[in-house]
């Protein structure tokens, strides 16, 4: 069809349906997706803040639509070379921006960050844009766009702006208008029935001067907030652009039908509407109802599944199936907070349908249980019976006492039976206790809390507009522990409650406090019995000491107040109007943090070293401007922990930004370790009304006040001193409730201060638990018994299967230690038992001894195992640690490195598994944009800071990419251009160097002399040892093209010459420019980035495997649907040690395929066995860039969204061994037998905790022979 329209006048031009038939072969299509920079038609969503270039940007939408509508058109037959254009200028980079394909953008990227000056290179000039339509031979011009009016009302409409100067233009606007009017999830308000057609070349201008019969598309209104939600997901935005595809089909008369058909649903809940300042809904439609984030929707037939779609968090309930084939499916519909629904959905070839599916929570068997604490624990003795009594807050099935020998630590329990809310006591004879000193607790069996629900509620303050705080003291050595302390502004004053929330004595001090201010008094805390009270007016400002010993209140602040509410002391700003308190440590160690509104300058996040005073004269002992350069409003809520500070700020109509995030984490120096603005997805806090925040005793739970009254609770997981958090549900408190501050009591309830309600307590989810609370140790008991005697132990229950991260042994050594041999090792993770084993060199003997009974050598980190000569023959021997594995069940993350900058870096995540490494267990994470490269410990806490972030390039997501360890260094690819190649660090002396030797060129390719001798690099992985090592990398600037290539390096680790072997037949299979290699046994398996193609063609599989020889042995492409795989993005793939399981990057959200692998010989069968949902917040960032298995089969991923996380996998009940490297042989030289000496003495047995045992068997003990005690380990 080339020119075809060149030789027409507009006077001649007849309509295109009446000229001659066309095939796919014959037509070109210009595609301009509208705009091009993150700096225009820009609008916040309920997650996501302006300028988020993660959020809606229609520069961003418009061009998934256009890729939609690309694919289709290949899908058809279009064809389409994507090897062209991957070299030059990046923003002109991309197969659709060379004029030798049929299909053409105008544009196949963004402008990358707001102000850049090189804006106008993607945002382009549209009277140019029409120029490369006209002079290129194009047939057909699309301009992709959305509309907007007023944000927040609901006018929603296409419109289509048809090219008038060319008449063929009305017929092909109106052929795709017919497809996009059909989805009526967009809720049109107007020309609902029929194409919106429109006259547009006098007023757009890039119609204005095109001479191609084309159109503009302004397919919705994004200022309709729901719609812009719904667009969010870039499977939704895609079936816009499958429209535009079915438009030119029709106009073409091309002929095109999919045999297939697609499902695009909304999942929303069956009754609860839900509003927000930037999600209006049109309140006669159905988007008045909550779009449910995060649910699991399944498409099934006959019981099995086809497809799962997670809903994303960008709150539009959408799921996507494609490639359905017609027929009559169920659709299920599943979240933890509601019941599962299902429906039957028919599919049609060649047709989309959209159903709408509800959820709620009917029928779900939900029950919320009140945790219960022990509390004015008291102990008397009559005779030889000890009486313990105790109260509790709350009935429970079942209570016990606890004691602890306080010289051995041993401890022993007694059964208290049911127990009831207030006084509970039980009888001990001192004879049962046993000799020593005890102390004492009581431990309640609180059973599952399945809902949160309120259990008080004080019904309000005065005038429902006050605000307040609330604390309870935590401290068991306190004879106030459990009570709590409530505050009200307006010189409401301080309410004090027992443990069981029953009032304490009326109202006290609210004549110390401000009249005409809500926030005095203001927030509360406790520390060493105490109650300290913020006061935020000018006139009562400060920080006030309540002592309920004596009832009385005085003011910390030494000096005088200023009108403005600063404090001062002989010149000195000593503090001033305080918003938010907390405490760290206790006597002389002890800290408060305090958010000072008039500190020098303004308002500053401080630290006072208070020791055991309530008085301070003098300027605060520390100030954090970094924090408070953060903190863009006054009012500041903080909560200590162990390792740092929580602190939340009021955003209240304003959404969390980079630079004033609703929430953050400090540690104790400073240092910001969380900000809530890198949360994504459900995880999202965009308001934090009034600050509320409080963590958990044990710091896995925290609270946070959120928009709409709801406070949202997150799991908390640490990586050292560096939280990671994982959204699990809201709390509703109520829709006009402001939370002032939050507190957990003991048995993790949790306690709120609500501006409208007053004193709140909530039932939480809370797993069946133990809740212990200790006696003061003033209570100290002594026994009388010669051992302890506990109550006989319940058999014990069993363990209900769950997933578990699988655990092993790194860091052996062995040392001689006299007559005994020192082993130590350290353990990943707390472990229930593992055997020591050990294989002797010259005979291959192999001795196994079990020390799962000793618990020091089954705990995280480092043990210490003693062997006596006389356990082992004579011999040498290698040693390793084969840990017990419990079964896991499922496959849950437990670690979350919580986000890149900016949520999009490529990068990557390898583990060394060279048991001869000193190195071994040892991970490392890279970042692209020269983000560098952190490196873990073996138990995932890190290992230093992030080094070599001056050794990449900062304009490249790709720099560093993948890495692997081997031989005890790490290898590093580059995919850029100006720093391609593979780098190696050695971590023993922190060197770095680029293995390829010669020059580079522009176009990234390594060259020495004639010989080519690598390039940009994707991957890197490593086969044999020694002077039989080979590297695997996959070149994209080799001399012949893109290729999968090796090197024998041997031990070197620089090459300047051709590669050892190209794999021309492989390479052939690898239509990307982005592979991924995981190299095993057998040979490698190679996977390449399949974010388009379907995996329907045998010639371009998502991923294959070949022997070491290049045999090509298995092609995904013959997986079939029994075991679904239909993309790979970014191309992840790994293989276990065993070679027993494969896991592959599959599908649009980033989701993991885990496959049963067997082998005959070297060739490999699959069978899917289930899939890692990793909880991508949308399809954007929903990529998996390097996959590795730790020597424990947990699964370690890199993801683009994410970063380093890590899973638990579905294994087996199994041993894990790991084995100490060559240099820490054991050398057994003697029996152990010396002089012999006679013990005639009786000899008597007691296990760990100090019981005697009469048979003692497998395991270790405590031989007491007359006078002399040893501990022995019997088999």
């Amino acid at each position: 069809m080339k020119k075809r329209f060149l030789s027409l006048t507009l006077m001649t031009i007849i309509a295109w349906t009446s000229m001659m038939a066309v095939t796919v072969n014959d037509i070109r299509v210009y595609i301009n997706p509208g705009h091009g920079c993150w700096m225009t038609r820009n609008l916040a969503l309920v997650n996501k803040a302006l300028k988020d270039t993660t959020g809606f940007h229609e520069s961003n939408t418009n061009l998934w639509k256009a890729f939609g509508l690309m694919e289709k058109l290949i899908e058809w037959g279009v064809p389409f070379d994507r090897t062209l254009n991957q070299s030059g200028e990046h923003h002109q980079i991309g197969a659709a921006r060379s004029f030798k394909n049929p299909i053409v953008f105008s544009r196949v990227k963004n402008t990358p960050w707001y102000g850049d000056d090189t804006e106008e290179l993607y945002n382009r000039n549209l009277t140019e844009v029409a120029a490369e339509a006209n002079y290129n031979d194009f047939d057909y011009f699309i301009s992709i766009h959305s509309n907007a009016f007023q944000d927040g009302t609901n006018t929603n409409y296409m419109a289509l702006y048809y090219n008038d100067r060319m008449s063929a233009s009305y017929n092909s606007a109106k052929a795709a208008g017919w497809y996009l009017i059909e989805n009526p999830h967009l809720m049109w308000t107007s020309y609902a029935s029929s194409p919106h057609l429109l006259a547009g070349s006098s007023g757009y201008e890039v119609l204005a001067s095109l001479n191609v019969p084309g159109y503009m598309s302004e397919g919705f209104f994004h200022t309709y907030q729901p719609a812009r939600h719904k667009i969010m997901n870039p499977a939704v935005a895609r079936i816009e652009g499958i429209g535009y595809a079915k438009g030119i089909n029709d106009w073409f008369s091309l002929g095109k039908k999919d045999s297939y058909g697609m499902i695009y649903g909304i999942l929303r809940h069956a009754t609860k509407t839900f509003t927000h300042t930037y999600y209006t809904p049109n309140t006669g439609t159905l988007d008045k109802y909550m779009p449910i984030n995060g649910a699991t929707v399944k498409l099934k037939k006959d019981d099995q599944v086809l497809q799962t779609v997670v809903t994303d968090g960008f709150y539009n309930g959408a799921f996507v199936f494609d490639k359905v084939a017609p027929g009559t499916y169920t659709v299920e519909c599943s979240h933890p907070d509601y019941a599962t629904s299902s429906m039957t959905v028919n599919v049609e070839a060649n047709k989309i349908t959209y159903p709408t599916a509800s959820i709620s929570s009917e029928g779900l068997n939900l029950v919320a249980v009140q945790g219960a604490y022990a509390y004015s624990h008291s102990l008397t003795k009559s005779g030889d019976d000890y009486k313990f009594s105790f109260k509790a807050t709350a009935s429970a099935p079942k209570a016990t006492i606890v004691l602890t020998n306080k010289s051995t630590g041993a401890t022993s329990s007694h059964d208290v039976g049911a127990v009831k809310k207030g006084d509970n006591s039980v009888t001990i004879s001192a004879s049962k206790i046993g000799e020593g000193e005890y102390t004492w607790a009581v431990s309640i069996a609180n059973e599952a809390s399945t809902a949160a629900q309120s259990y008080y509620n004080q019904g309000g303050t005065t005038n429902n507009d006050r605000r307040g705080g609330v604390a309870i003291d935590l401290d068991t050595e306190s004879k106030y522990f459990g009570h709590v302390y409530s505050t009200c502004g307006y010189a409401g004053g301080i309410q004090r409650y027992n443990p069981d929330l029953s009032k304490n004595g009326g109202i006290i001090h609210a004549d110390k406090f401000s009249a005409s201010t809500s926030s005095s008094p203001y927030r509360v805390k406790v520390s060493q019995s105490k109650a300290y009270i913020s006061d935020w007016s000018d006139e009562n400002s400060g920080v006030y000491v309540y002592n309920p010993d004596n009832g009385s209140l005085s003011q910390m602040f030494q000096g005088s107040r200023a009108s403005s509410g600063q404090w001062t002391n002989g010149g000195t700003v000593v503090g001033g109007s305080t918003t938010g308190i907390a405490f760290y440590n206790a006597g002389t160690e002890r800290r408060m943090y305090a958010f000072c509104e008039d500190y020098t300058g303004g308002r500053m996040l401080v630290r006072y070293h208070l020791g055991n005073n309530d008085t301070w004269s003098k300027a605060p002992s520390a100030t954090f401007a970094t924090v408070t350069n953060n903190l863009g409003h006054n009012n500041v809520e903080m909560v200590t922990c162990e390792k740092g500070v929580w602190i939340c700020q009021n955003l209240r109509g304003t959404n969390s930004t980079q630079a004033a995030p609703a929430f953050m984490f400090m540690d104790h120096n400073g240092n910001i370790k969380l900000s809530s603005y890198n949360l994504g997805g459900n995880e999202a806090i965009t308001q934090s009304p009034e600050s509320g925040i409080a963590i958990s005793k044990d710091m896995s739970c925290l609270a946070v006040a959120n928009s709409g009254g709801n406070v949202s609770i997150y799991k908390v997981t640490w990586n050292g001193d560096t939280p990671s958090l994982s959204y699990q549900y809201a709390v509703e408190v109520g829709s006009t409730t402001d939370i002032e501050q939050i507190a957990f009591d003991p048995a993790d309830n949790m306690l709120i201060f609500s501006r409208q309600q007053g004193l709140m307590a909530f039932t939480l989810r809370n797993p069946a638990r133990n809740t212990v609370t200790n006696a003061p140790a003033s209570q100290a008991i002594t026994g009388s018994g010669s051992t302890p005697t506990p109550d006989p132990e319940p058999e014990p229950e069993p363990e209900t299967p769950s997933a578990n991260r699988g655990a092993f042994a790194y860091g052996f050594k062995t040392e001689p230690n006299g007559e005994l041999y020192k082993l130590t090792y350290s353990l990943t993770d707390n472990v229930k038992g593992l055997d020591i084993v050990f294989t002797n060199i010259e005979t291959g003997e192999v001795t196994s001894i079990d020390v799962s009974s000793i618990p020091s050598l089954l705990a995280k980190g480092e043990c210490v195992a003693l062997l006596e000569a006389g356990d082992l023959p004579i011999g040498n021997y290698t040693w390793g640690v084969a840990v017990h594995n419990k079964e896991s069940i499922g496959a849950e993350v437990f670690h979350n490195q919580g986000g890149v900058t900016a949520n999009n870096r490529r990068g990557g995540v390898t583990i060394d598994l060279d048991s001869e490494s000193p190195y071994f267990g040892h991970v490392y994470s890279s970042v692209g944009y020269a983000e560098g490269v952190q490196a873990y410990l073996p138990d995932l806490t890190k290992n230093g800071g992030i080094i070599l972030t001056d050794k990449f390039s900062t304009g490249t997501s790709s720099s560093p990419y993948r890495i692997k360890a081997n031989s005890g260094k790490l290898y590093l690819s580059d995919w850029s251009d100006g720093n391609s190649g593979i780098y190696v660090y050695n971590p023993a002396n922190s060197s770095f160097a680029q293995i390829f030797q010669g020059s580079r060129a522009s176009s990234g390719q390594w060259t020495n002399g004639s010989a080519v001798v690598g390039g940009s690099s994707t991957c890197v992985d490593f086969w044999g040892t020694g002077s039989e090592r080979y590297m695997y990398t996959f070149c994209e600037d080799y001399s012949t093209g893109k290729k999968l290539i090796r090197y024998k390096l041997g031990t070197a680790d620089t090459w300047n010459t051709t590669p050892t072997y190209v794999f021309d037949g492989i390479s052939g299979y690898l239509a990307n420019n982005n592979v991924e290699l995981a190299v095993c046994e057998k040979g490698v398996w190679v996977c390449q980035n399949y974010i388009t193609y379907d995996n329907t063609e045998e010639i371009k599989p998502a991923f294959l495997f070949m022997d070491h020889s290049g045999n090509l042995k298995f092609n995904s492409y013959s997986l079939g649907n029994a075991n679904y795989m239909t993309e790979a993005p970014e191309s992840g793939i790994a293989i276990n040690k065993a070679m027993t399981k494969l896991a592959v990057a599959n599908d649009n959200y980033g989701n993991i395929n885990i496959y049963d692998v067997t082998w005959n010989g070297d060739t490999p069968s699959l069978k899917f066995s289930y899939e890692i949902s990793v909880g991508h917040a949308a399809a954007s960032s929903a990529a998996i860039e390097q996959m590795m298995f730790d020597p424990a089969d947990n699964l370690l991923i890199f993801s683009r969204q994410y970063g380093f996380m890590a899973f638990t996998m579905k294994n087996p009940a199994r041993k894990s061994l790991t084995v100490a490297p060559s240099s820490q042989v054991l050398e057994i030289k003697t029996t152990g037998i010396g002089n012999i000496e006679i013990n005639e003495a009786p000899v008597e047995y007691y296990n760990l905790q100090g019981i005697k045992v009469a048979n003692p068997q497998g395991g270790v003990f405590i031989k007491k022979q007359g006078n002399k005690v040893s501990k022995i380990y019997i088999k």
